[in-house]
């Protein structure tokens, strides 16, 4: 229950390894539940992974942890080498919060409400109930036979769950603010809300609940832990508070600690109350005198740490960019990292080379997956010593778009065992990367169009810029270089002598431009609130707009056969047909999970880039 009372890479990836190896579950997530005007029966849901992690609870052997829109069940007998017993089918919504018994776990999933699974099988865990909510249901709270659920527009929901196929709702208590966690405590229950503080309901009677006292923290209460009659609330950048609680109807404060970032969770054993402050990691704390509070220890995670649980001497840490984190806490002084399950966080591009496809993940690095089967993608290999927002595939060397001012090159050819080979600092934020023959062609942001000769990986070394200002993406045909920029749209470079480059148009497409395709005889620009814009390149000199469609923002575009597929961020994936580019017309599409900032299509497949929401796989046969 959720009673809240170089080795690195190698664990990570041995946690991570059985995640393609499950078989598919029915999603609860279909297309037909995704419906929107631009989707026909020509799309298929085929499977999710990663995505980013909330919502941890620990029993026994095993961690529950929520990643996008799954829950993952995690075997913890060895702490060294945590590793994937089963997942859910996907939810129509991010995890927020979980509770967890013997036989049930009970997911608070946003807009997809309470989601109640029989886990009593880790390997195949099966929804078998669910309670709509009116808001997002951002926490949850098991005790005896009911849930207590909260939401983001603060409503406290009591659940009757003695039959968990039927949860049916008892009392539904209005708050003022933005409830974002729950714990219940000797017959009341303790809201943290991210406006209005502390709220404290007298919960003896699930069906007639009554708020008995409220305590207005300094900053938004995001977490609380009840012990022993006093509250420990993380309370963001005002760090941890703590309440007396001898009176529930009026809460005294008694003791306060302002961490270096914004405590965002906390967990208390016996003396110690352990706090998850956001970009400084862990940080333990002494609460034998509360108006004295003294720091014991402290763990730096290596991203934003989001979720802390601690259970027999061991803490279990989300980074919301590395995963699930296990610590020994046998000496407070110097905690030890004992093992890692990795999972990728932000997924911002994707390529497909043959039957592996390499994942650019944000914060958590290179992913490199087996996708011969494409319902069962099978992790290989992850390097995440750097950041990756963009990617291109050479031979067998990844040359990595870090976002920042540089160029990665990685050794791919064994995929389990990524290896740094180069890198190389440009001046600007490096954006795309796209190979050509022995050149790297490089979208730099405020740093223009760079040429990089990559004849040695090992050592790259420009041969040719040209200050494109915002430069976000480049496609290379011919000896002729297309940019797309955002503020000046396309600019169109002659690279024949790639040590000068040479202007030659910038036709007006609407103002900014993110993405491009190129064919033999068309530019397809992803342009933003644009939309796409279709150019006839038979004389790149004077390149001619012939066709566009702007019913969706276009992040980036790929095109095969007389498709155009459209990656249109927070709309999802639209399918145009472009068979005559003077009138393309929307056939199909989808929504995703956070955001769909990339896509590659190979044979009938769409790999999808959906920022927070993972790698989505879907499948698009068009209709006869």
């Amino acid at each position: 229950m959720k009673i809240k009372s170089p080795m690195l890479f190698i664990l990570a990836l041995c946690s991570y390894l059985l995640l393609g190896c499950i078989a598919p579950l029915p999603p609860t997530l279909t297309i037909s539940d995704l419906q929107s005007d631009q989707t026909t029966p020509s799309v298929t849901w085929v499977t999710q992974l990663g995505g980013q992690p909330h919502g941890l609870v620990i029993e026994g052997a095993r961690a529950y942890l929520g990643v996008g829109p799954r829950l993952l069940i995690i075997d913890l007998g060895d702490p060294t080498q945590p590793t994937l017993l089963g997942q859910t089918g996907v939810f129509s919504d991010f995890v927020r919060d979980l509770a967890v018994t013997t036989h049930y776990a009970y997911v608070a999933a946003g807009k997809a409400g309470l989601r109640i699974i029989d886990i009593v099988n880790p390997a195949a865990p099966v929804e078998i109930g669910h309670y709509a909510t009116a808001h997002e249901a951002t926490g949850v709270y098991v005790a005896d036979h009911y849930a207590y659920v909260v939401t983001n527009e603060s409503s406290l929901q009591v659940l009757d769950i003695t039959d968990p196929t039927m949860p049916h709702r008892l009392a539904n208590y209005p708050l003022k603010g933005v409830a974002n966690d729950i714990t219940v405590a000797a017959g009341y229950a303790y809201v943290a809300d991210l406006r209005a503080g502390l709220h404290i309901i007298n919960v003896t009677q699930p069906a007639n609940p009554s708020l008995v006292g409220t305590y207005a923290t300094p900053q938004p209460a995001q977490k609380i832990w009840i012990d022993a009659g006093y509250a420990y609330v993380a309370a963001g950048k005002a760090g941890l508070r703590i309440l007396d609680l001898a009176n529930p109807a009026q809460p005294v404060e008694v003791g306060a600690y302002t961490t270096l970032d914004s405590a965002v969770d906390v967990y208390g054993v016996g003396k110690t109350a352990y706090v998850a402050d956001q970009w400084t990691g862990l940080h333990l704390f002494d609460v034998t005198r509360a108006a004295h509070l003294v720091e014991v220890g402290r763990y730096a995670t290596r991203g934003p740490v989001i979720n802390i649980y601690v259970a027999n001497d061991v803490a279990y840490l989300v980074d919301e960019w590395h995963g699930l984190q296990v610590l020994h806490l046998e000496k407070p002084d110097a905690l030890l990292l004992k093992g890692v399950f990795a999972v990728p966080y932000s997924v911002q591009a994707v390529q497909i080379v043959g039957d592996v496809a390499y994942l650019a993940a944000g914060e958590s690095g290179l992913w490199i997956y087996d996708i011969s089967d494409p319902t069962r993608p099978v992790p290989l290999g992850v390097y995440d010593s750097a950041p990756a927002l963009a990617l291109a595939l050479d031979q067998h060397y990844a040359y990595v778009a870090t976002g920042e001012q540089r160029v990665v090159v990685i050794d791919v050819a064994k995929p389990s065992a990524p290896e740094f080979v180069s890198d190389y600092t440009i001046p600007g934020e490096v954006k795309q990367v796209t190979i050509v023959g022995h050149f790297a062609y490089i979208a730099a942001g405020s740093a223009g169009l760079h040429v990089l000769d990559i004849s040695v990986p090992s050592h790259l070394r420009t041969v040719g810029l040209y200050p494109v200002n915002r430069a976000q993406a480049v496609s290379v045909v011919d000896h002729f270089a297309y940019v797309a920029a955002q503020e000046t749209g396309l600019q169109v470079l002659d690279i024949a002598d790639p040590a000068h480059l040479q202007w030659i148009a910038s036709p007006d497409t609407g103002g900014d431009a993110n993405g491009i395709y190129v064919t033999d005889s068309y530019v397809y620009l992803a342009a933003g609130g644009a939309g796409l814009r279709i150019l006839d390149r038979v004389n790149p000199t004077a390149l001619v707009e012939i066709g566009a469609w702007d019913q969706a923002y276009a992040r980036t575009v790929t095109v095969a056969g007389h498709y155009a597929y459209v990656a249109a961020e927070q709309q999802g994936v639209r399918i145009l047909d472009v068979a005559n580019p003077t009138s393309p017309v929307a056939v199909s599409g989808f929504p995703v999970l956070g955001s769909a900032n990339d896509l590659d299509k190979v044979g009938d497949y769409l790999y999808v880039a959906a920022d927070r929401g993972g790698l989505v796989v879907a499948k698009f046969i068009p209709e006869p």
